[in-house]
């Protein structure tokens, strides 16, 4: 018996990738680190900025206030559309973002949301098929034991031609000679036998059939275990897209903001008050922001395209964010205690459930095996319908039938051995069973109380983000009208638009950390699974 697998929730990375792609952890630092660029720039053109101020000889759309976050003052190039990929559909979330909202990203009609993703990966996971198949071969091998125990009743028919032999005669009492009927050289056997074997059905077949009965009760509990991990795999992976879908909006954000300030050193340049180093300088970092664009981009789409393979989405659906993931989330708190989400899982956890079928099913096996070194009781019964009947005698080219019951009472000393080393066998497995289902129960403890930790520092982050976020949205309001009242500086607006796309991206991961969190706890608890 091959113990029941385990589904572990588990994020591989992939290798041997011709590109290298941008984890989401690194393109936030880009981001930061260009917001950090982005002042220092600012520091070079203060000075010469409010001098051109002052002297009123900058043209009014040069001395224009920086553009408030998402708003561009040049034309931008038109996006280049991803390179399609042979075999791979083209994800429908690959075109740009520019002037786009996070809200108008989120919460979109006719949308994916996680519990759809997580439903539709469940209902067709192939590793959930394969273990559908494991279910029925189970069913079968039940089905076996039941027709195992039927008395075997056999049918058969004989033609046997024989050689002739001399005439059997013999002298009389008159003195003369008394001969047999020639023996016939053409005989015809019908029968039908039967056999009862009464061991198995006194020491047996009971066990056989509860053992077959927990296997399949085990094979059909790894088959909803394998579906739990494939719908908590799939919501993990809508997160990771919807976090680089939003992340790519903020990136577009970013790069408008450097176009911006681009324009504005171009016309500081124009009117002689800026160096062509500065001028390079500036272009550099929209270049910069131009590659982390792109960067996020194929983030995006790598994402997008394991979400499409985790949820088997066809080539031509066009996915869309169905779940507003900075709405308020109602599953944000857990009421109960440590120890008691403990206690829950190991009541409800579908891999355990498996292995306590699996060590009983063993167990029964074990049972069996200890019965082999018995003697072996078996009835039987035949009939015969021949010509010649062989129990006739003289024989004659007559149809006769005859029939014979009886019981036999065998025993082999090699049974001893045989029984021995196979309930040994099935000992051996049981105990390792039992051990793979302690080390699995240890695992889950631990997924538990880190989704349980992780979750309670999700909420605080939240609350944090979203203070943040408002303080970082209310100074920059409050620096774009110093700015346009001619009170503020270029280097204190930038700073505020900095840390205005930072808190964003706080706010982003905060809220997406709270939902990944009770994702994973509620795999680890059990709770997917038995919500099926």
């Amino acid at each position: 018996m091959v113990p029941p697998r385990v589904p572990q929730l588990s994020k591989k990375q992939g290798k041997g990738n011709l590109v290298s792609t941008p984890s989401p952890s690194r393109l936030r630092s880009q981001l930061h680190w260009r917001g950090y660029l982005l002042s220092a720039l600012g520091c070079l053109f203060w000075g010469v900025d409010a001098g051109a101020q002052a002297a009123g000889a900058v043209a009014p759309e040069a001395a224009t206030p920086d553009a408030a976050p998402g708003a561009a003052t040049a034309s931008p190039p038109a996006p280049v559309a991803p390179s399609a990929t042979p075999g791979v559909a083209a994800p429908s979330t690959a075109g740009s973002t520019r002037g786009l909202r996070l809200e108008d990203v989120l919460g979109q009609s006719g949308g994916i949301t996680a519990q759809d993703a997580g439903r539709r990966a469940a209902e067709t996971s192939v590793q959930a098929a394969l273990e559908r198949e494991k279910v029925l071969s189970a069913k079968n091998d039940r089905s076996k034991v039941i027709w195992d125990a039927l008395p075997r009743l056999s049918l058969s028919g004989t033609y046997t031609r024989f050689s002739s032999i001399p005439q059997i005669c013999f002298p009389d009492t008159m003195g003369g000679q008394q001969c047999l009927d020639p023996t016939p050289v053409n005989s015809y056997v019908l029968s039908a036998s039967v056999n009862v074997p009464f061991t198995d059905y006194l020491l047996r077949m009971a066990h056989a059939l509860r053992g077959a009965g927990d296997s399949e009760d085990a094979a059909a509990l790894t088959e909803q275990a394998t579906r739990a991990a494939a719908g908590a795999g799939a919501k993990l992976a809508y997160y990771d897209w919807v976090r680089a879908r939003l992340q790519r909006v903020l990136a577009e954000q970013a790069l408008d903001q450097a176009r911006a300030q681009r324009v504005r050193v171009e016309s500081l340049r124009s009117a002689g008050r800026a160096a062509e180093a500065d001028l390079q300088q500036a272009l550099a970092f929209q270049a910069d922001a131009e590659l982390t664009v792109s960067q996020a981009d194929t983030l995006q789409v790598i994402a997008e395209q394991r979400l499409r393979t985790a949820v088997h989405a066809p080539p031509e659906e066009q996915l869309r964010v169905g779940e507003n993931v900075l709405a308020p989330f109602p599953g944000a708190d857990e009421a109960r205690s440590l120890d008691e989400l403990y206690r829950e899982a190991e009541s409800q956890r579908l891999e355990l459930r498996a292995f306590d079928k699996g060590s009983a099913a063993l167990e029964r096996l074990q049972t069996i095996a200890n019965t082999r070194a018995l003697p072996r009781l078996e009835g039987f019964g035949n009939y015969s319908y021949a010509n010649p009947n062989p129990r006739a005698f003289p024989q004659t080219n007559h149809w006769d039938d005859s029939w014979q019951v009886g019981v036999t009472l065998s025993w082999s000393p090699s049974d001893i051995g045989t029984g021995l080393t196979g309930a040994e066998s099935a000992r051996s497995q049981r105990e390792q069973l039992q051990h793979q289902r302690t080390l699995a129960l240890e695992a889950m403890r631990i997924d538990i109380a880190s989704a349980y930790r992780a979750l309670a520092q999700a909420r605080v982050n939240v609350g944090t983000a979203e203070q943040g976020e408002r303080a970082a949205v209310a100074a920059l309001e409050a620096r774009t009208r110093l700015e346009e009242q001619g009170m503020g500086t270029t280097l204190e607006l930038i700073q505020a638009q900095t840390a205005q796309v930072q808190a964003r991206l706080n706010l982003i991961d905060a809220h997406i950390a709270l939902r990944v969190a009770r994702v994973q706890l509620d795999h680890a608890l059990g709770r997917d699974g038995a919500a099926r």
